[in-house]
């Protein structure tokens, strides 16, 4: 078992508390700080002019790289927080940054700090592994969890995912299972079991809702009170695959449909 963490959406954030930051993981080197600043800052990047922060700006002082930075990147997220399948990669920025406070709808995989474990974890607590990876055996399957969650359920929207795979060869195929424990008593009200997809060998590829079909076993969805979220994934092909927590800008994630009380 592996245990998930909560990330919301900002919005919901910013409407309960005034103020969202998108901040640096401590102890990101400074060149890797430096790089991604220039690269918000430049046209053919993030193409934000960063006039707060240059000399003169209402934002200068302190004159560091992480003040800086921190500045550049939550006025990234805020102009592209709600760019249509963008919102969840606007602090991210190969996992170098993360939201404050953190989310509650919006579950990323990651490694904890403390054990290394792989989780879906909750942001400012994890650091985020470039690369880290599950292996998954032939019929072999990998569970993760958040526990503890209180939410209202958005009817509007739908539970969403995205997971990085890699397959050792083609005769690899991956299905994935989102279920929901509504009253944190164990037993999980709803089950959406997604429908098998082919991986092709040697590459990374996205497992996503829209690349599965999907089938609801159990309850509809009803408000969370000290609830769970539990995401399965099983390996139904012949050969080995890798579960990445993140490649490159696009890390692996499950969204569920609920706002935090």
């Amino acid at each position: 078992k592996r245990q998930l963490g909560r990330e919301n959406r900002h919005r919901q954030n910013r409407d309960m508390t005034g103020h969202v930051h998108c901040l640096v993981h401590p102890g990101t080197p400074t060149q890797q700080q430096k790089e991604v600043l220039r690269w918000i800052c430049s046209p053919q990047g993030g193409n934000s002019s960063c006039r707060g922060i240059r000399p003169g700006g209402h934002h200068f002082h302190p004159n560091t790289t992480m003040h800086h930075l921190e500045w550049a990147m939550s006025n990234y997220h805020e102009m592209h927080e709600n760019d249509a399948n963008f919102g969840y990669r606007s602090c991210w920025f190969g996992g170098v940054a993360y939201l404050q406070p953190p989310p509650r709808n919006l579950l990323f995989l990651a490694s904890s700090n403390v054990t290394k474990e792989p989780a879906l974890a909750l942001s400012g607590e994890y650091a985020w592994n470039l690369g880290h990876h599950d292996n998954l055996a032939p019929g072999g399957s990998m569970e993760y969890t958040a526990t503890a969650i209180s939410a209202v359920c958005d009817r509007k929207v739908k539970t969403q995912f995205m997971i990085q795979v890699m397959a050792v060869s083609s005769a690899s195929r991956i299905q994935g299972e989102v279920a929901f424990d509504f009253e944190g008593d164990g037993i999980f009200d709803r089950t959406e079991i997604y429908h098998v997809a082919d991986l092709g060998g040697g590459d990374v590829s996205s497992y996503t809702r829209k690349s599965a079909g999907m089938e609801v076993v159990g309850a509809a969805f009803k408000d969370m009170k000290n609830g769970a979220v539990r995401m399965r994934l099983f390996n139904t092909g012949e050969d080995h695959c890798k579960i990445f927590h993140a490649i490159e800008a696009a890390p692996s994630y499950v969204t569920i449909p609920y706002f935090p009380y």
